[in-house]
């Protein structure tokens, strides 16, 4: 379980922190709207009202205690500069932040965002499961409930095959390639013994590929 802070209970804040109570994370919103911050009252382990862009406000929240800390902000992106600055100046120990543009992706770096994100390409799901698990490299959702993902080779396969592993009984997944410097390489036969420093595809319902990483 991991500490999550929200900053915006807009449409992609909201998906974002309903997903990371879903994946048994602790998470915190945070809107200057109380409406929309009370909404969530009811899904969040904690709701806040106020305006981030006062560091006074953030300081109360005490960002440095999250695991990760989102600004989803859409419609000001002056404040998702701003707040993503004040997190970082107040030990905010990961900073993900949401950009409309190229341009706004260079400004959120500069200022010290660690990951920027682009809605028009990231789901709010793929987003809080590539942060929720750290074994998750990439994402993508083929329906509710079946995805494939790219992820790093949990502990207890290393040095097995998937012979040995029985990976489709064993754990419902299948087993599609592997990415080795950037490239798709196919794993086609059942004697391929996986190593630690492998990236490898996957695909199968989203929950037994994230129970993958509980079992490490």
């Amino acid at each position: 379980m991991s500490s999550m802070l929200v900053i915006g209970a807009g449409r992609m804040g909201t998906r974002l922190a309903e997903k990371l109570m879903q994946l048994n994370n602790e998470v915190m919103i945070v809107d200057r709207n109380d409406e929309r911050a009370q909404k969530m009252s009811e899904i969040c382990t904690s709701v806040k009202v106020g305006d981030c862009t006062d560091a006074e406000t953030l300081e109360m929240i005490e960002p440095a205690s999250f695991d990760v800390c989102f600004v989803c902000i859409s419609d000001d992106f002056q404040a998702s500069m701003m707040i993503t600055a004040i997190l970082k100046e107040l030990g905010a120990k990961t900073v993900v932040s949401r950009a409309g543009s190229e341009l706004h992706e260079r400004l959120l770096y500069k200022v010290g965002c660690d990951h920027v994100v682009f809605p028009e390409n990231q789901t709010a799901d793929h987003i809080a499961i590539k942060y929720t698990e750290n074994g998750i490299q990439d994402y993508f959702r083929l329906s509710d409930e079946y995805a494939i993902m790219e992820i790093n080779v949990p502990g207890k396969w290393i040095g097995k095959t998937i012979r040995e592993l029985n990976v489709r009984i064993n754990y419902g997944i299948n087993i599609i390639g592997m990415r080795r410097n950037k490239e798709f390489v196919p794993i086609v036969k059942s004697d391929y013994c996986f190593s630690s420093d492998e990236v490898i595809i996957v695909a199968g319902e989203e929950k037994k590929i994230l129970s993958l990483f509980k079992k490490n």
